[in-house]
């Protein structure tokens, strides 16, 4: 018996060597590929989600059968629908903020508009893709708060006055500069 143990140990031994010598070479090749994908797919958490799940499931077929790769491919439908709508509340949680914030800005109080430029900036941090949408709101707010503050100004001066230099005192309209250190 001793001898039967002995001898299925030696072959296992020798399986596993040859197997590692023939797979060497093949794993030193792919090794780079598997790490330029990796790095191509990290910013693409939807197409890393479509390999993997493809991947698995041409694994189990080829493993074990097709009993387990269709259960594997329900699964992976099951997670991508989950990070569908995943991704929808994300989009739709950002966009309710978005609007809530512009109309925050077009408050009178001055809390309610620095509550809205944190908010709108929130959102630029949150989703990449708003970014710019964001920036041109708190531009065209800038714009416009200075300009009533211009007019309100211009209509305590006289003509001369506006035309040398701005009033005596003059300041910025309140939330506009907070909206600038963003």
């Amino acid at each position: 018996m001793l001898t039967l143990d002995r001898l299925v140990f030696d072959r296992l031994s020798r399986f596993g060597r040859v197997a590692k010598e023939r797979t060497s070479s093949f794993w030193s090749m792919a090794t780079p590929r598997i790490k330029r994908g990796k790095e191509w797919l990290q910013p693409r958490t939807e197409g890393a989600f479509l390999v993997a799940g493809i991947v698995i499931v041409i694994l189990l077929f080829a493993f074990t059968g097709a009993t387990a790769a269709i259960a594997a491919t329900g699964a992976w439908i099951a997670l991508m629908r989950n990070y569908s709508e995943a991704e929808a509340g994300r989009k739709r949680r950002i966009s309710e903020t978005y609007s809530k914030a512009v109309s925050q800005l077009a408050s009178d109080k001055l809390e309610e508009r620095l509550g809205g430029i944190y908010s709108l900036e929130q959102v630029s941090k949150e989703s990449p893709d708003d970014y710019w949408t964001v920036m041109e709101t708190l531009t065209a707010f800038v714009r416009e708060r200075s300009r009533r503050a211009d007019a309100e100004a211009n209509a305590n001066c006289s003509a001369s006055t506006i035309a040398l230099s701005p009033p005596p005192g003059f300041q910025a309209a309140q939330g506009t500069q907070e909206s600038l250190s963003i």
